[in-house]
């Protein structure tokens, strides 16, 4: 059998101390109460319960019965749970609003500091980001600041799960007019990634897929201004540090290497469907 002090415990989630818990736990159990049985079943000092109850009350959780002595019910168990959600929920709001303002403000005097030795604007950068959801952010912010072209070079591993992150943030690209050209590994057998992203992600021409035989490093580069490189092309999307850079001649390195290795693939529509030996063909698209 569930103990009350059990029951406490769970409703401290809901926004209660422990003993207010113990207090409101106690009521529920006592159907109507009276400040004595709740105090000894509760095991809490009378004069904490007569000042606990008034809250009770302003939170819509209790009621006072008339009488002589007077009794306390508790409110339907259910009911309560919508009431202390909806207090949770409001009060979150009212944080999150608060942090907005707090954040404008901190921005606005910001923008108005004289930095000094701040870092000149057009500064070469570079930043190893080492949290996962740090390298996520960073990619998302870089492919929705994107203007005009993203190139990337990756494995279909990370390339479906590139889609699958990213994918409103990529149509939202392309109807902006950016143009993304993207390399990746010969698909394996049944492998419908490209039809995928034709059909959901981009129909026409605005999203180029396609394949060559072997990639040595994964990176992204947008409007050839930022690049985001992974430190191991062997591990999954994210999981492991990636390189962020503005540097204009290493990202120089990698439109080159983009470029090279466009030349050499192949688009996705010249891979044949298997043939009899079930194995795949490559061929130039018409």
């Amino acid at each position: 059998m569930v103990t009350l002090e059990e029951d406490a415990r769970a409703l401290v989630d809901f926004g209660f101390t422990f003993n207010q818990a113990k207090i409101y736990a106690a009521i529920t159990r006592l159907h109507l109460a009276t400040v004595g049985s709740i105090s000894r079943l509760a095991k809490v000092r009378r004069e904490h319960v007569y000042r606990t109850l008034p809250k009770l009350e302003k939170m819509g959780l209790v009621e006072r019965m008339l009488g002589t002595p007077e009794t306390i019910k508790a409110i339907p168990v259910e009911n309560a749970f919508s009431v202390l959600i909806k207090r949770q929920k409001e009060e979150a709001e009212s944080k999150v609003s608060a942090l907005m303002a707090e954040a404008k403000t901190f921005l606005e005097h910001f923008k108005q500091r004289d930095w000094g030795n701040a870092a000149e604007v057009g500064e070469s950068q570079f930043s190893l980001v080492s949290e996962k959801d740090a390298v996520m952010s960073k990619l998302s912010a870089t492919v929705s600041n994107a203007k005009r072209e993203i190139v990337i070079t990756t494995s279909r591993r990370k390339l479906a799960k590139l889609m699958f992150f990213f994918g409103e943030l990529i149509k939202k690209s392309i109807r902006k007019g950016v143009h993304i050209r993207v390399i990746t590994e010969v698909p394996e057998e049944g492998d419908a990634l490209s039809r995928i992203i034709e059909e959901n992600i981009s129909p026409g021409n605005a999203l180029e897929l396609r394949y060559a035989r072997e990639l040595t490093t994964h990176y992204l580069v947008a409007d050839d201004e930022q690049a985001i490189v992974e430190t191991s092309p062997q591990a999954d999307l994210a999981e492991l540090p990636s390189l962020w850079t503005n540097n204009d001649s290493l990202i120089a390195i990698f439109k080159k290497n983009f470029t090279d290795a466009w030349r050499s693939s192949r688009n996705w529509t010249a891979v044949e469907a298997p043939t009899i030996s079930g194995t795949r063909q490559l061929r130039r698209a018409p």
